[in-house]
């Protein structure tokens, strides 16, 4: 019997940014986040699995330019062990939502961590949420 986590949704609007990224936008009714030129810029979201596995990671995002965008994705504890820091990309989606799936990539046990998405240049990119399961 394969036993499913539900998803934990944390929205863009909640994510801790710097940077370029900006808040209090909505695009479609729905609240986020975006990066409106280059330089930069990063936003992070804190979760708590509560027990041990990989766990799997959706973005929600748009990327209105006509260039995949790349950013690096850095997965660390509560106590700063990283974890996961690797490149993954984000190819164009102007007119829709559209997610991206990844994975921690590695054995995260249950407690605190932070997913942080950095680039020096996302503009064009913006984020309505992350889905952690």
């Amino acid at each position: 019997e394969t036993i499913t986590r539900p998803d934990q949704r944390f929205g863009a609007e909640y994510a801790f940014v710097t940077g370029n990224f900006l808040k209090g936008s909505s695009y479609l009714e729905k609240a986020c986040v975006y990066a409106e030129k280059p330089g930069i810029s990063s936003i992070r979201w804190d979760v708590a699995p509560g027990i041990a596995g990989i766990y799997n990671i959706r973005f929600r995002y748009r990327n209105t330019t006509d260039k995949t965008k790349k950013m690096t994705i850095k997965i660390f504890s509560e106590n700063g062990r990283e974890v996961r820091k690797s490149e993954i990309e984000f190819p164009p989606a102007s007119e829709k939502w559209r997610v991206l799936g990844t994975t921690t990539d590695a054995w995260i046990n249950a407690g605190k961590y932070s997913i942080l998405l950095e680039s020096e240049d996302a503009s064009g990119l913006w984020f309505d949420c992350l889905d952690f399961q």
